[in-house]
């Protein structure tokens, strides 16, 4: 592709447009496929600068091809990143939000974001995480990898053959390229659907570069056939174009953030994109794309604009929440803004930058990353001290000095005999509690255990992220079994039992088996709800210096309803209690953020902090000491 493509580049502008349009949530819910339609066109873009650049030894191309996308990829995403980690700082909590964004950049420096994100995040259920969309760049670092070692190979092996042959590689390239097409769809289908045997299948579609192979290589092989595209004729080009923009324009339409994706899918931009360089390979480019200046200019800085749109929008709804479609047009404008500046001012230079020498190029090439990483680690060093600063750990911090086997505790199986590991105020003759449920249970572990240590009760505690106490229809996998902790319930022989989950997760039917199961075996529950969730980066430096916050109002929307069931229970039943946290953490409908000395109340995606957690002592003794007497009722009544 030696002559410049201005189709391509207007079609990477409208790539790009698609991206940001969802990320703003312009009403684009599948503007997503824009990173299909870039692999696509980065396959055909570095298979045909391999192509053409492939005078010299297998060993010198690589050199040459590896400085090229170096000096082109990495100052920008350096610069992206540590801009955002240090914006990170001041915008997001402390509370859990700043740690997985600083790990994100740590991978995405190295190009492997796209893996960290397949074992800790979902694309569209994740906490927000400014750096997010880097995945995609992680990917294509891979993939270029891949193409230079496959082409420099096959060249290296054609060098070996008589100089009448030399040409035969671009045959072997093209039939590996099918082969490998061929070998990558059929792991993302079998991915997508979770077919394949692999735990996080879904996962593993969506960022893994294996899964993704395939729509680059579709750009691969149509940069192997570039003589014979540039026989089609005028009209069968035109007809091609149409029927590629087509198959784009449909999967916009048909594909959503539900679809299994990439799956079948994809296909259609995929192959709608293939079949729009196609035709502008003949030599008869698509006049229309090719002569709009304004997706010229946006396809000129869409690499800045990707790295950099992102994290502008999401700290601007960060610190602006409940936004209108005409502000996040704003935020879209001033995106735009700063990534021509980071391409004036990075991407422009480092493009033109003249290092001679390999030992320049690799001793500029290391300080630079060196340097990155330097100020990535006192960016980390510098959200360590803001949570060690005020009680700012996890919120099953506070029961990590008092307890030796805090997995068992906190997030393991639960055992058959519970005493033996995770019990507090042990003592003879006194009643006993235990607390149980998921994520939520382990931030309310805290509180529980002063509660239970001012009605003078023992109180044992498992819990296990992501594994509420539902019915025992319900069975998952990862969790245990209702059998098995039902049986530790028994082998414990509690007064009181406390139910912490996210019910929000739970269809109310299995709520309501679930209390049916406990009233069966007679035993006084309390049902804890969920904490009030209002978006933890409101205790970020920016909303408390900024913008002077240390409360803000209740949002009665934001419970979750699937509790009608236990609130009537508790109307009807004297051995049921239900405790709503946010009667004593939203006083008068506005809810702490945090005490003195940034002992903050919430950590993370809607749980308490330890000092939170402390706060609903009182009220959780209450209703301890009315549910033991109901206890002690109950048992005089039975004979």
């Amino acid at each position: 592709m030696k002559a410049f493509r201005r189709d391509i580049q207007s079609l990477r502008g409208v790539a790009l447009l698609f991206v940001v349009a969802y990320h703003a949530r312009l009403g684009l819910s599948s503007g997503f496929v824009g990173v299909d339609i870039f692999f696509v066109i980065s396959g055909f873009v570095i298979t045909s600068h391999l192509l053409d650049n492939r005078s010299g030894t297998a060993l010198q191309i690589a050199w040459k091809f590896i400085v090229r996308r170096f000096w082109r990829l990495v100052p920008v995403v350096l610069v992206g990143v540590l801009a955002t980690l240090a914006v990170s700082l001041v915008v997001l909590s402390p509370f859990g939000e700043q740690q997985p964004v600083i790990r994100t950049g740590w991978w995405s420096i190295a190009f492997l974001g796209n893996i960290e994100l397949m074992l800790h995040a979902n694309y569209w259920a994740t906490p927000q995480n400014p750096l997010l969309h880097i995945w995609s760049l992680g990917v294509e670092g891979q993939l270029y990898l891949g193409i230079l070692v496959l082409v420099t190979t096959l060249i290296y092996f054609d060098s070996l053959a008589a100089q009448s042959r030399r040409s035969n590689h671009l045959r072997w390239l093209s039939f590996a390229i099918v082969i490998a097409i061929c070998v990558s769809f059929m792991l993302s289908l079998a991915s997508s659907y979770d077919l394949s045997a692999i735990p996080i299948a879904r996962e593993f579609a969506f960022y893994g570069s294996p899964t993704r192979a395939w729509e680059f290589l579709f750009g691969g092989l149509l940069a192997s056939q570039q003589i014979r595209l540039t026989k089609l004729s005028k009209r069968s080009a035109n007809y091609l174009g149409v029927i590629g923009w087509l198959g784009i324009l449909v999967g916009l339409v048909i594909i959503n953030p539900a679809s299994p994706f990439p799956g079948w899918v994809a296909l259609l931009p995929v192959l709608g994109t293939t079949a729009v360089i196609a035709a502008g390979g003949s030599g008869h480019q698509l006049s229309w794309m090719s002569d709009l200046q304004i997706l010229q200019r946006i396809g000129d800085i869409s690499y800045s604009w990707y790295v950099v749109h992102l994290p502008v929008l999401i700290f601007l709804e960060i610190l602006f929440p409940n936004n209108s479609i005409p502000q996040r047009l704003a935020w879209v404008g001033l995106s735009y803004l700063l990534s021509l500046a980071m391409f004036l001012g990075v991407e422009k230079p480092m493009r033109r930058l003249s290092l001679e020498g390999r030992r320049r190029q690799l001793k500029v090439g290391f300080s630079l990353v060196g340097t990155s990483l330097l100020v990535m680690l006192l960016i980390g060093q510098g959200s360590a001290m803001l949570r060690s600063s005020g009680q700012l750990d996890p919120f099953y911090s506070g029961v990590r000095d008092e307890v030796k086997l805090l997995g068992v505790c906190l997030n393991s199986s639960i055992p058959d005999d519970i005493r033996e590991n995770c019990v507090w105020n042990t003592g003879n003759n006194t009643p006993r509690l235990i607390l149980l449920g998921d994520s939520q249970a382990a931030s309310l572990a805290s509180g529980a255990i002063k509660a239970a240590d001012l009605v003078g009760a023992e109180i044992a505690v498992h819990s296990q992220g992501g594994c509420p106490l539902i019915s025992p229809s319900v069975n998952n996998i990862r969790c245990p079994s209702w059998n098995d902790r039902w049986r530790a319930i028994r082998n414990y022989q509690p007064d009181v039992l406390i139910v912490s989950n996210n019910w929000s997760s739970v269809d109310s039917d299995y709520i309501e088996d679930l209390v049916v199961a406990i009233l069966a075996e007679q035993l006084p529950t309390i049902f804890v709800q969920e904490a009030p969730y209002l978006g933890s980066s409101r205790q970020s430096l920016a909303s408390k210096f900024l913008f002077h916050s240390t409360s803000v109002p209740s949002d009665p929307a934001i419970r979750d309803a699937s509790l009608d069931a236990l609130i009537r229970h508790s109307g009807i039943n004297n051995m049921i209690q239900v405790f709503d946290p946010e009667t004593v953490l939203c006083p008068k409908t506005r809810c702490l953020l945090d005490l003195p000395a940034l002992r903050g109340v919430f950590y993370g995606q809607g749980h308490l902090s330890r000092t939170g957690s402390d706060l609903l002592a009182p009220n959780l003794a209450e209703l301890i000491s009315k549910l033991l007497k109901t206890r002690e009722t109950v048992d005089q009544l039975l004979p």
